[in-house]
């Protein structure tokens, strides 16, 4: 279902998504909602939460910041 509504693709190398269940409800304050019932972290914390792993997810972050925060 997440395939489908999200419009993800394959990649050849490393994990294509990952879904975390997290404990802080406050990290949804300003929540995306892509689809009916599917809610996501906003494009900022998800940024950091990137920014923080390795190089694969830093590669990530940089592609949703181009998307979202040109000015970086």
């Amino acid at each position: 279902m997440l395939k489908e509504v999200l419009k993800l693709t394959h990649v050849e190398r490393g994990a294509n998504i990952i879904v975390n269940i997290p404990r802080d409800e406050s990290l949804f304050d300003d929540a995306a909602q892509p689809a009916t019932d599917i809610y996501c972290a906003s494009p900022i914390v998800t940024y950091l939460d990137l920014w923080l792993g390795n190089d694969r997810d830093r590669e990530t972050a940089e592609h949703l910041a181009s998307k979202y925060f040109p000015w970086l």
